[in-house]
């Protein structure tokens, strides 16, 4: 009877010890293969992140570049052949549109008789559209809400 109790005993101790050491072989093997996967997801990640991060310079590069072609196209436009005014009667100013036409004014060096019209000209290339600032002074302007002031400026010498 008694070594029946010792073997009974034996084979429980047996099972418990190789339950023991199947569980932590298992965990352990369970922790390599959840630090392979996260390694490998966290790998992935990276890749994606660089990838994305690659594009958005490409794209940032590209539209830097067509901003700054679209704004030397911009001020020199006035001298391309198709620019329907005598480049001498525009004046760049840039912002909010592009040049100040006083249309007839170099043919005009005497009497001010072939100066015809004051002209607001915005230059945009390919789909380029007016801003709502550009929208705004055309509206002021189809409107006819222009005027002409004088400064006089007081100068003490």
């Amino acid at each position: 009877m008694i070594h029946t109790i010792l073997y009974l005993a034996s084979a429980l101790i047996g099972v418990v010890i190789g339950f023991v050491i199947a569980y932590r072989l298992i965990s352990a093997r369970l922790r390599d293969r959840d630090l392979m996967w996260s390694e490998r997801i966290e790998a992935l990640v990276k890749e994606r992140l660089d990838e994305e991060e690659g594009a958005l310079r490409r794209g940032a590069a590209e539209r830097s570049g067509r901003a700054l072609s679209g704004r030397v196209l911009e001020r020199f436009s006035s001298l391309m052949r198709d620019f329907p005014f005598d480049p001498h009667d525009a004046v760049w100013i840039g912002h909010p549109v592009d040049f100040i036409v006083f249309d007839g004014l170099s043919r005009d060096r005497q009497d001010a008789e072939l100066l015809e019209r004051v002209v607001l000209v915005e230059v945009k290339s390919g789909s380029g559209k007016l801003s709502k600032r550009q929208k705004r002074v055309k509206k002021i302007v189809d409107e006819g809400r222009v005027e002409w002031r004088l400064f006089h400026v007081q100068t003490q010498i």
